[in-house]
């Protein structure tokens, strides 16, 4: 390459830096938001989803994402469990609408089972999402558990930082699902 066009491509820091700035920023999570919200004004339950056993290895995936040690990872994970949680668990419903299926996701067990008829819970989406809750913190203790045998064992077999992410967005999805009224996670 001759040196005037080396000067005009590598003299000119902005050619070259603004890629490097581009990179720097990281659209993924943007990218994963938008599609989450394209899912959720779907019909629920989506196409070829349409049941527990349906989106038994969705959840699976979720949770093996969960379990990854790298931040990208593990994010999408927490991201995959809370459209999980938004279009089945009924977390995303606006009031007065059906609010979705209201199925009760264990990710300890990593099982989905259907909504409790109307008789025993009055409330399916609360229950849906207190289930979610309960279980991320019984899934955390049994890591925490295996970390305290063997470290080495807990690493490999899923670390605790997916299921951290996945807990940082559900408070406000626990607060909506009260119908504004500013339930907390703590009575």
């Amino acid at each position: 390459m001759c040196s005037s066009h080396k000067s005009r491509f590598y003299g000119n820091p902005s050619l070259y830096q603004c890629p490097r700035a581009a990179t720097a920023l990281d659209n993924w999570e943007r990218l994963r938001e938008a599609s989450a919200a394209v899912l959720l004004r779907l019909p629920t339950p989506l196409p070829g989803l349409g049941s527990p056993a349906a989106l038994q290895p969705l959840l699976a995936r979720a949770l093996r994402l969960l379990a990854c040690p790298r931040g990208r990872e593990a994010d999408a994970g927490a991201q995959l469990l809370l459209l999980l949680l938004r279009k089945y668990g009924g977390a995303g419903a606006r009031a007065g609408s059906s609010g979705g299926c209201c199925w009760q996701l264990d990710v300890a067990a990593g099982t989905v089972a259907a909504a409790p008829p109307a008789a025993e819970e009055p409330d399916p989406q609360a229950a849906a999402l207190w289930r979610l809750l309960a279980s991320a913190c019984d899934l955390l203790q049994q890591r925490l558990r295996l970390a305290d045998q063997d470290m080495l064992e807990a690493c490999r077999g899923g670390l605790v930082q997916g299921v951290l992410l996945a807990l940082r967005w559900v408070p406000g999805d626990v607060r909506r699902a009260g119908g504004g009224q500013g339930h907390d996670l703590v009575d």
